[in-house]
């Protein structure tokens, strides 16, 4: 029997109410119900569905042009079980569909997620050779070293000490810690946003990354602040080329935004008053290519700049 084809479009949390919004249908079977679950618990019950659907009809077919649902739930439990929850459909023919945490699918599709896969395959064909990585302390217990190749170096720098630091070090000042041109590859993930002249980075990894050194940088274009006072920056997907290009010694290979989000202000006014469907975006990413020595430089120290350091207490 031919499986029901589906979308979650949102799968969300403002405040106290839950959203979910999407199309679901089944090739022979109308839908009958729609339940957003935790375990075996009802959360709450989409009680819109079977929407007109004019769009999914015309790539799908007739079945197709009344599947969309929405629904919402004021009073939503605790942080962490609507990101947990399931949908469960039932057809009017007696069978069930369960997907598993939607969100998870968005993920895997997701253009950041996407450029991380690059990345991971672009090195695993390359020779073996060294990785490094800014920011690699396990801060919450996570690593990213399954993306190293198990025949490669690995370095990994963070400006505190901690699980999986091999090297303490501000990333502003990488050419006195480390050889020049000794990497084959970089990577770095929600720390660009941290870097008080991100500039001055680009530049010190021109200095110890190898001509042809694949780099991938993951941050944020939109995200609540955090990890205070140092928190200096957001990129969208056309700020890379502030940062890499022929002048510091880079070429860019692919940039994207990612994780699409909506932004709603406290107060409502004519500025504030965004339209319908504007985004943000929670992740920007670049991949990046080392092409040449650069003759820029910026001997600024960053204790010139800011009396504060890094938060040793770190939050968000």
């Amino acid at each position: 029997m031919t499986e029901p084809t589906y979308c979650v479009d949102l799968f969300s949390i403002f405040l106290d109410t839950a959203y979910v919004a999407g199309w679901i249908f089944h090739p022979t079977a109308s839908l009958g119900s729609l339940e957003v679950t935790s375990g075996d618990i009802v959360l709450f019950e989409v009680k819109s569905i079977n929407l007109p659907s004019a769009d999914v009809g015309a790539a799908h077919g007739e079945r197709a042009k009344r599947c969309r649902f929405w629904g919402s739930w004021t009073g939503q439990p605790a942080a962490g079980v609507m990101s947990a929850a399931s949908l469960r459909a039932r057809f009017e023919d007696g069978t069930t569909l369960t997907i598993a945490q939607p969100s998870l699918d968005a993920l895997r599709v997701d253009p950041v997620f996407q450029l991380t896969n690059r990345f991971q395959r672009e090195i695993a064909a390359m020779p073996p050779g060294a990785l490094l990585e800014i920011g690699s302390r396990a801060r919450s217990g996570v690593t990213r070293l399954h993306l190293a190749p198990a025949d490669w170096n690995y370095t990994g720098i963070d400006i505190l000490p901690g699980p999986n630091v091999d090297l303490v070090c501000d990333a502003h000042e990488l050419g006195k810690a480390l050889p020049n041109e000794s990497y084959d590859a970089f990577m770095c993930f929600s720390v660009f946003e941290h870097l008080l002249m991100p500039w001055k980075v680009a530049l010190e990894l021109n200095a110890v990354l190898r001509p042809g050194a694949l780099g991938l940088i993951t941050t944020h274009q939109a995200w609540p602040m955090h990890e205070q006072p140092w928190d200096f920056w957001r990129f969208s997907a056309d700020a890379w080329q502030a940062l890499f290009n022929p002048a510091t010694g880079f070429e860019i290979v692919e940039a994207c935004m990612g994780e699409p989000a909506a932004l709603v202000a406290d107060h409502c006014h004519h500025t504030t008053d965004f339209p319908r469907g504007s985004k943000a975006f929670l992740s920007s990413a670049v991949l990046f290519r080392r092409t040449g020595r650069t003759l820029l430089s910026w001997p600024v120290d960053v204790g010139h700049v800011t009396r504060t350091t890094y938060p040793t207490a770190t939050s968000g």
